[in-house]
């Protein structure tokens, strides 16, 4: 918290005034790397008209934005984060936000036609976050995102309309 302090200019009594104890300070840091990961994501999904386009961005993105510091306003901190994630048992909550954005640009494109009436936009949301969140372990080649896009685009071309 010392060291906290003296980096942001401001006294030991203003950094707990904010932070009672160390822990809240990591995990504002956690949060707040989560937050600008996630608007990033979304803001490239969005990007594209279709749904199998917007998630082979998103999986592109992802694979890059956890392996390119120059993508990333946390560089330096991402390992660690990562592996805070995955201590702090967020895997799960990680699943569940990948699923809203998914469900939401699943939802989309059933209103859109793209995807046929019957399927259910959380269900196919829900298998959407589950390859892009598998996804970012793997390293960020062409040749795997490749994969990765391609394992989206058929998924989105199952259930097409």
């Amino acid at each position: 918290m010392a060291d906290v302090a003296k980096s942001s200019g401001y006294s030991r009594a203003t950094v707990y005034k904010y932070f009672n104890n160390r822990q809240e300070l990591i995990d504002a840091v956690i949060d707040m790397g989560r937050a600008a990961f996630f608007a990033d994501l979304e803001q490239t999904a969005r990007s594209q008209d279709r749904l199998r386009d917007q998630m082979a961005a998103a999986v592109a993105q992802l694979m890059n934005y956890l392996h390119d510091d120059a993508n990333n306003p946390f560089a330096g901190m991402l390992d660690p984060l990562d592996e805070a994630m995955i201590t702090r048992q967020l895997g799960g909550d990680l699943i569940a936000s990948l699923g809203r954005m998914c469900t939401a640009l699943a939802d989309e494109a059933i209103e859109r036609g793209e995807v046929a009436e019957v399927v259910r936009a959380d269900d196919l949301g829900g298998w959407l976050a589950r390859v892009l969140f598998t996804a970012h372990y793997a390293e960020p080649t062409s040749e795997e995102i490749g994969r990765a896009q391609d394992l989206l685009r058929s998924l989105c071309d199952l259930v097409r309309a």
